[in-house]
């Protein structure tokens, strides 16, 4: 039995990767508790733009306006239950212009080729793999012979380059594809911006995302009843995003009791 699959789970992605180095406690409580959360109104936001540019671009008469509308039918089926009105109602207004953005800043690449696909990988030294799923790929564009993989993200501030915790991600694509360019893109409701992982970072990246499960399966191995991992730590409930969802401040406060 391999280290996650200790713990029900099959492989390593960017997210636990990144979950486990900011908030090691709040990697136990998602992984090993397999507690989920409500969901939330940024990532429902990211879902629907996904929606709105999938159907603009595959319906060849399709508007942008009708692309919209589709965004936010399927905003308000995913937050109808969970959200807070106030927020919720920032993040709908806002859709026009992050649907809108997406489709300009994606219109060079034409219709994709695919999306969704899963991506493997196994790193020397870490026993279980690797997972991951591209958003968009698309045929190689002018002088440059290689396929594109891009990521889609969206976000209220249009960053200056990639955050670290997505560095994390594009790097791991890169060494899963490494004959693509792997592309991220940033969409406000005004703004975008694109940026590319090279070869020679992702290389120096990936190792971070290494040393991670490298101690990610040597924490799991300290004792034969994985929920032991709880009493190691003491979390800080204030301190990060991580804690913000009230499921999952619930089921922290039964866990470790304040």
């Amino acid at each position: 039995m391999t280290p996650l699959q200790k713990i029900g789970k099959s492989a390593w992605s960017a997210s636990s990767a990144n979950m486990a180095m900011a908030q090691p406690s709040a990697w136990i409580l998602g992984y090993v508790y397999n507690v989920r959360g409500s969901g939330n109104e940024a990532t429902a936001r990211g879902k629907a733009i996904e929606i709105g540019y999938d159907y603009f671009i595959e319906n060849e008469f399709a508007t942008e306006d009708e692309a919209v509308a589709k965004a936010i039918e399927f905003f308000n089926k995913d937050t109808a239950l969970v959200s807070q009105e106030d927020k919720r109602k920032k993040e709908r207004d806002a859709i026009e212009g992050f649907v809108k953005q997406c489709i300009e800043a994606l219109k060079p690449y034409g219709k994709p080729t695919s999306k969704q696909n899963k991506l493997t990988l196994k790193m020397d030294d870490v026993i279980d793999p690797w997972i991951g799923f591209d958003d968009y790929t698309y045929k190689p564009m002018a002088d440059d012979p290689r396929p594109i993989c891009l990521d889609l993200k969206t976000t209220h501030r249009l960053p200056s380059e990639i955050s670290d915790t997505h560095k994390r991600q594009m790097a791991l694509y890169q060494m899963m594809r490494p004959d693509h360019k792997i592309l991220i893109c940033y969409v406000t409701p005004k703004k975008h911006a694109i940026f590319e992982m090279k070869m020679d970072d992702a290389i120096v990246i990936c190792d971070q995302l290494k040393k991670a499960a490298q101690a990610g399966e040597k924490l799991i191995g300290l004792y034969d009843d994985p929920k032991e991992l709880a009493t190691l730590f003491a979390p800080d409930f204030g301190s990060s995003f991580y804690w913000n969802d009230p499921i999952i401040r619930a089921e922290a406060k039964r866990i470790w009791g304040y």
